[in-house]
């Protein structure tokens, strides 16, 4: 799979993203974060005609999903949250149909996901990621408060029941799957829980650390209003289900051990 995806800005892409800066700035590297899997998000470096290097970050997406991200990092921004800064952008790409948002890059890495060498470091991750998803969820009453709070979409667990079943096609036809999906729906009638901010996706390399505490919060085209999900006492193995890999490699570990 590595290699597959060409790696540096797309040439179509590039007279764009240059004119952002002043003229004779110069890029001196540019590189995926997601190498061999996909171009965008791309760190790329920079050097200004007075010679200042200065990296920044781009990401290419459908226009709608840029204008989230946009929206989004300037909420969390204005409440004091470490996310990345909007440099430029939106800025359209009409040969694709797509847009690119130049940021900021945050100082630190991201938490690890694949790779993990030991028990401490995989659970030493798992609670980082979980203080992480906290946070955001934290922040639910205060980023409601801005109107482009409005334009988040919501996700009920009613609704997300509802596109199961529709993504389900012929099954529907099948009676034992339409007895399952009326005692679900039963079962769900009161379960629903307060939707919650979230960035729409938590995989740890969207959480950015300094080796030993959070740091910043990155990628938020996914942000939205979600079910609640609990991640503190009894109900932590829900939101570690959202760090799946981590646990599997840990049972690795232990079996070579």
């Amino acid at each position: 799979m590595v290699g597959s995806v060409p790696d540096g800005l797309d040439p179509s892409d590039e007279a764009d993203f240059r004119s952002v800066f002043p003229v004779g700035t110069t890029i001196v590297h540019s590189q995926s974060y997601r190498p061999g899997y996909q171009r965008y998000p791309m760190c790329v470096h920079l050097k200004s005609p007075a010679g200042v290097v200065q990296r920044c970050v781009v990401k290419v997406k459908p226009p709608d999903l840029i204008e989230r991200v946009i929206q989004t990092l300037n909420i969390l921004a204005a409440l004091g949250l470490a996310v990345p800064e909007v440099r430029s952008g939106p800025l359209p790409l009409l040969a694709e149909n797509l847009a690119m948002v130049v940021l900021s890059e945050l100082p630190g890495r991201c938490l690890p996901w694949c790779g993990i060498s030991s028990l401490a470091e995989a659970d030493a991750t798992c609670l980082l990621l979980l203080e992480g998803i906290a946070s955001l969820h934290g922040l639910t009453d205060q980023v409601r408060e801005f109107d482009g709070a409005s334009a988040l979409p919501r996700y009920t667990l009613q609704s997300e029941f509802a596109d199961t079943i529709v993504a389900a096609g012929d099954w529907n036809d099948d009676a034992v799957f339409r007895q399952a999906v009326d005692i679900a729906r039963e079962a769900l009638a009161g379960a629903e829980t307060p939707l919650v901010f979230s960035n729409g996706d938590y995989n740890p390399q969207n959480f950015i650390y300094d080796g030993q505490a959070l740091t910043g919060f990155v990628d938020f085209e996914g942000a939205c209003l979600i079910r609640e999900v609990s991640v503190r006492g009894q109900n932590d193995r829900v939101a570690r289900a959202h760090i799946f890999q981590l646990l599997e490699e840990s049972s690795q570990i232990i079996t070579k051990e």
